[in-house]
Parts: structure tokens; sequence; C-alpha cells
């Protein structure tokens, strides 16, 4: 009995806690869609005219200073977060401004000088101070992304709660029985009764041939988890990059030096610092000036930290005349050392995203629906499984086109395709099941 009561309470916790966290994600998928929706009106967005309110819907400066820096990495054995912010006051109040990872801005900030803050719809989107700039945590691709990526690790805890609550359930369903010693409480916790097929022989369940069965029903479902799982981060990377990828390719060139802020060209610059990480040997910091100084920014370059170093320093001595390429304010390429070195991340024209999502859909598509055909060939209408073949893989193959060219709805498109070939390879083995417990025992 307290076997049977602790079974339905945990069952019951489960389902509570998987229903919270999915409320939870929703919120953060509707929130996310929120910030898509303003991500475009922010890329529009002007400077601000004289006497503009301070919530308008343009890009408006704010003098003040540095007041104090965070810049705490965290410690992981301790499970502390990272915390990486800047505050600077103004004449009415003081900017608590966050960033999502750390920033050579920050490394150089010092208390006391200059700063200006841009704020758009009273939200500061972006700082800048000694020749510095970084953009803030509620800049609202950050957000989105934020927000996206909240939602999924929350919609995977929310997925396994459920998982366990359906599997305490379905087990006791099956015919798992504990003694109950009250007539009441066996009518409230007894689950229907079901009708279950004849237990095999012991001899039978032990013949090599179940084994090689139920092992082959493993590894497809080991690989189709897997392949689930290499589908969503290539739906999280392709929406990452697609709308990089898009606004890139869209994106004006530049008119000398006065449309950064959305155009995208080749300047001349030379090299005025570089920073190596000591937490990692396979990046460096390199920051570039024009002689304008319109453009003074650090980028992140992947490679060889030692190299990377030694070349971008050669040059800072001796004031090589370089050719960088810009994008909305952010050095994504230079050609310090001789050589062309894309920054982290860079160019955002990176097809390897969707190529990879594409390849996963695939291989997930081909596992699970040849495994549907299989236990469906005593099925007479299974001719009726070719539209569901068609129809996934069109929608599969639209909506890694609509991630690959920036278009946020793919990814909802893509989901929908996995719940849905979810659901037929469930419908498909729970058939199978009942198709074998309606034949007559032998």
């Amino acid at each position: 009995m307290l076997r049977a009561l602790a079974a339905r309470l945990i069952s019951w916790l489960c389902l509570v806690i998987g229903m919270a966290f999915l409320i939870i994600a929703v919120v953060l998928v509707i929130r996310a869609v929120g910030q898509a929706s303003e991500i475009s009106a922010y890329q529009q967005a002007r400077a601000c005219p004289a006497g503009a309110s301070p919530k308008a819907d343009c890009l408006q400066r704010v003098h003040g200073s540095v007041a104090a820096v965070t810049e705490d990495p965290g410690n992981p054995g301790e499970r502390i977060s990272a915390v990486w912010a800047l505050d600077v006051r103004t004449r009415s109040t003081t900017l608590h401004l966050t960033f999502g990872s750390d920033s050579p801005m920050l490394s150089f900030a010092v208390d006391g000088d200059p700063a200006v803050v841009t704020s758009w719809r009273g939200i500061p989107i972006s700082v800048v101070t000694d020749g510095r700039s970084d953009a803030t945590a509620a800049v609202p691709e950050t957000a989105f992304w934020a927000d996206l990526r909240g939602s999924a690790e929350v919609g995977f805890g929310s997925a396994l709660f459920l998982f366990v609550a359906w599997a305490i359930r379905r087990h006791r369903t099956a015919g798992a029985t504990w003694p109950l010693s009250s007539p009441l409480l066996a009518a409230l916790l007894r689950p229907p009764p079901v009708t279950r097929p004849a237990r095999k022989p012991l001899r039978t369940r032990l013949h090599p041939a179940n084994w090689v069965r139920g092992l082959d029903s493993a590894i497809v479902a080991f690989v189709s988890v897997l392949l689930t799982f290499a589908v969503a981060g290539g739906i999280v990377g392709t929406a990452q990059n697609g709308p990089r990828a898009r606004a890139f390719r869209h994106a004006p060139a530049c008119v000398g030096e006065t449309n950064l802020t959305t155009c995208v060209g080749d300047f001349t610059a030379v090299v005025n610092g570089v920073r190596s990480p000591t937490n990692a040997n396979y990046r460096a910091d390199v920051a570039f000036v024009t002689p304008s100084g319109a453009i003074n920014a650090w980028a992140t370059f992947e490679g060889d930290t030692a190299t990377i170093v030694r070349q971008a320093s050669a040059d800072e001595r001796a004031q090589t005349q370089l050719t960088i390429k810009v994008w909305r304010r952010s050095v994504i390429g230079a050609d310090f050392g001789s050589h062309w070195h894309w920054a982290q991340g860079d160019p955002p024209t990176d097809r390897i995203p969707p190529v990879f999502l594409a390849a996963s859909f695939a291989l997930l598509l081909l596992v699970v629906r040849l495994r549907i055909h299989l236990q469906a060939r005593s099925n007479p209408h299974s001719e009726l499984l070719v539209a569901d073949d068609l129809g996934q893989v069109v929608l599969a193959a639209g909506s890694v086109a609509l991630l690959a060219e920036g278009f946020w709805a793919g990814g909802i498109l893509a989901v929908a395709v996995l719940v849905w070939l979810g659901w037929s390879g469930w419908q498909s083995t729970h058939g199978r099941r009942v198709a074998l417990s309606a034949q007559p025992s032998s």
C-alpha cells in the first residue's frame, strides 16, 4: 500500500513540476517572440533628435562616468554564476549595465573614466568608455537568444519530468500491482483493468533471437534519441547564424564612416592593442583603430594564441597599415600577420550549421520512418504512410531552408515536424502492441 501511495505521489509531483516547467518555457518563448519582433525596429533605429523623450524609438546617448566594474567569472565548483557588469553614473541616476560575457572594455575600464551610454526605448543597449565599446545583455538580439535558450533548457526539464510521470503511470496501468488493504483505497488507487497478452514461457523469452530483437530495438531507440538531440542542436545553431547571415547579405555598403551602425565595408587601420586571455590558449583579442578614430574596436580571433599575439604585436610595433572588415561597428575580419583572419563567430554567412541540421534531420527521418514501415508490414492501410513520409520530409526541408535564410518561424516548423515524427513512431509501436495482444495465445 505504501509503495502504491508513493508511486502515485511521485507521479503527480513529477506531473505538476513538468507542467510548471512547461508553462515557464511557453512564457519564455512568448518573450522571445516579442524580442524577435523588436529586432527589426532596433536595427533600423536612428539617432534621436534634440529634445526627444527618454523612451523614444530612437538611439539616444547619455554621458556619464564609470562608477564600478564587476568581472567575476564564477566558480564552477561552488556553482556561482559569472557576472560581468559596469556601473555608469549619469546626471540623474546610476545605470547598472550587464553583459553576456567578458569584454575587453571591462578589463580596461577605470573608475571615473568618461562613458557614453546609448539607449533605445529607455533601455541601455551599448556603452563606450576609454575608446572601447560593447553591447549590453539588453540588446534585442541578445535578449531573444537568452529567452530562447532558457525556454529550451526549461523545456528539456519539463519533458524529463513529464516522461517520468508518464512512465510511472504506464507501469502501473500495465499490470504492476501492490497489496491494498482498504476496499475504499483499492477502489480509488487501482488502475482500470487491461487485457495483457499471455506470458511467454521462460525458455522462449531467453531464446537468442529475442535477445537480438531486443538489442536492435534498444540500438534504434538510442540512435533516434541521439539524432533528435543533434537536430535540436542544429536548430539552435542555425537559428543563431541565420538572422546574422541574412542581415549581413543585405547590409548596405559603408559610405565613408557615416553609416557604421548598419553598413559593411573594408577600412584601413592599425593595431593598437593585443591581449592574451590567461584562461585560454586558443584565442586572443586584438584592437584596431582607423586614422580618424571613428572605428576603434576589439575583435577575438581563434587559433594558436602565441602565433596571433606575435603577429599582431609585430604589426602594432611597426604601425602596419592593415585592411579590416567592419560590420555594425564590429571588426569581423583583418589581414594582420600577412594573412586574413576572420573574427570569432564570423563570417556570418557560415553554412556549417544548416548543413549539419539538414544531415541530422535526414538521418532521423530515415531511421524513424524506416522502423515505422517495418512495423506496419501487416497493416492493410500501410500505403497511407507514404503521405506521412512526403509530408514530414517536405516540412523538414522547408524548416531548414527558413532557418538558413534567417526566419525564426523555421524553428517552430522544425519542432512541429519533430512532434509529428514522434507521434507517428508512438502510434506505430502502440498499434503493433495492440495487434500482438489481440492474437490468440497458443
